[in-house]
């Protein structure tokens, strides 16, 4: 019996890892959501699974291969209070926004994606306890500095949430040389 996939989300994923970044977030972000790597949320809601047709993969594959790789920087450290969120702020959004505009076009209306414009962000912590959010901040900084991270844009990918945790579905190299 194949899981039944309850969202989908599109990221942009950088090129390669940062040394220690993933172990941090797993560690900090208190949610299944540190199962998805490093990235940038470009679309929160996305097509499910069974909405993914052959058309739909050439639409996303020509919009990966027509966006040039770019670079980025993500500069740290931001949050959302109210909901105990720590990030970093990818900038510029330009070819982030670009991105996202491209898919939208593809994908609504009509075509099953609709949602408001995100906050752009690479979440580093999430959920934690009141009165953390210095020790996180300070910990970021000793291991990753206080400077902003040099990242290239690598790919598109489209996780899906099933049975209480994110998987990868599918995944698109973005074009253009570096």
């Amino acid at each position: 019996m194949q899981k039944k996939a309850l969202r989908s989300i599109v990221a942009l994923f950088p090129r390669g890892t940062i040394n220690g970044m993933e172990a941090f977030r797993k560690k900090h972000i208190q949610d299944v959501g540190r199962e998805v790597p490093f990235h940038v949320t470009v679309l929160y809601d996305f097509l499910l699974p069974e909405q993914i047709n052959g058309e739909a993969v050439e639409k996303l594959s020509a919009i990966a291969s027509e966006t040039p790789c770019f670079s980025f920087w993500a500069r740290p450290i931001s949050s959302f209070p109210t909901t105990r969120v720590l990030y970093l702020s990818p900038t510029p959004l330009t070819p982030i926004e670009s991105l996202r505009a491209k898919l939208l076009k593809s994908f609504s209306p009509g075509g099953g994606v609709q949602e408001i414009a995100p906050v752009f962000h690479m979440t580093l912590a999430l959920g934690y306890s009141p009165g953390e959010e210095e020790e996180i901040i300070q910990e970021y900084f000793s291991r990753f500095g206080k400077n902003p991270l040099y990242l290239w844009a690598g790919s598109l990918g489209i996780y899906i949430f099933t049975e209480g945790r994110w998987e990868k579905y599918l995944d698109f190299e973005l074009g253009g040389k570096v």
